[in-house]
This record gives structure tokens, C-alpha cells and sequence, in this order.
């Protein structure tokens, strides 16, 4: 099974999808952070799960209520690892950050 490593870049999506949503309806909030849990836990095991972007970026989908939210990660086949480059939620237009802009996994 594959590795899972959250970048610092997730990390704070996470924290700032949590303090959104928690300002509005806290038990929302805690089942949002569940379903995005098990669906970053379920690329353990099927980490190709989503086809590739520009060979090596990948986009998950979590539905989630009415819109949802969107994982970007990549997938390290050489050793075995998927690494979470960030998350939003669908509404949101972009990540905060770009996609082209990160190093090659052969890095």
C-alpha cells in the first residue's frame, strides 16, 4: 500500500476549509474532515485511482453536499507514494498554486 504525505500546502487547506466551514455549522465541518479523510485514506490503496494530468498530477474528486472538493496529488510509483499538494473545495476556482510549477517527481 502506498505511502500518503500531506504537504504543508494541504495541511493549510485543510485548516482553512475546517475554519470556514466550522464558522458555519461546526457538525458540518467534522463530516467534511471525515470524507476527505477517507477518500485521501483510499489512495493507499488505489493511488492511480484518477487518470494523470501533464503525465503526473492528479485530481481527485470527494463529493461532499452540493459542490464538494478537489485533491490535487502525484503519485511516486518508485517508491510507492502519493504526496497531497492541496485541497479546495469545488466552488473555489483554482489551487493555490500551479500545477506546472512543481518539481518532477523524478526530483
Amino acid at each position: 500500500m502506498a505511502e500518503i504525505i500531506l504537504s504543508k500546502n494541504a495541511l493549510d487547506d485543510l485548516k482553512r476549509l475546517h475554519d470556514f466551514l466550522v464558522a458555519m455549522d461546526a457538525e458540518a465541518a467534522k463530516r467534511a474532515g471525515r470524507t476527505i479523510a477517507a477518500h485521501i485514506t483510499r489512495l493507499k490503496k488505489y493511488p492511480e485511482l484518477v487518470p494523470a494530468i501533464q503525465e503526473k498530477y492528479r485530481i481527485l474528486s470527494i463529493p461532499f453536499g452540493k459542490y464538494g472538493y478537489s485533491v490535487a496529488y502525484t503519485y511516486y510509483t518508485d517508491v510507492d507514494t502519493v504526496l497531497i499538494l492541496g485541497i479546495k473545495h469545488q466552488k473555489e476556482e483554482f489551487f493555490p498554486f500551479e500545477l506546472a510549477n512543481l518539481p518532477d517527481s523524478e526530483n
